[in-house]
């Protein structure tokens, strides 16, 4: 539950910064390397995208466990 909400939070702060949140980002060449973007929306792309791995990460644990038990189940 908490990784869903987490996914949903990011998304939506992806949705509010919109086009600036993108996943390659330009660099505009008249303030020397710094980004051209706001830095909220360089926050909210990058935290969406690994919060993504949130729910595989709980799935592949969740396998695991599962794999684990049966095992133990099975040695009885």
């Amino acid at each position: 539950m908490g990784s869903e909400l987490r996914q949903r939070l990011t998304e939506l702060g992806v949705e509010i910064a919109a086009h600036y949140a993108a996943a390659d980002l330009p660099l505009d060449d008249s303030l020397q390397g710094a980004l051209a973007v706001p830095e909220e929306a360089v926050f909210s792309m990058s935290a969406y995208l690994n919060d993504r791995a949130a729910s595989i990460y709980a799935g592949s644990n969740e396998v695991q466990r599962n794999i684990i038990a049966a095992q133990l189940l099975q040695s009885r």
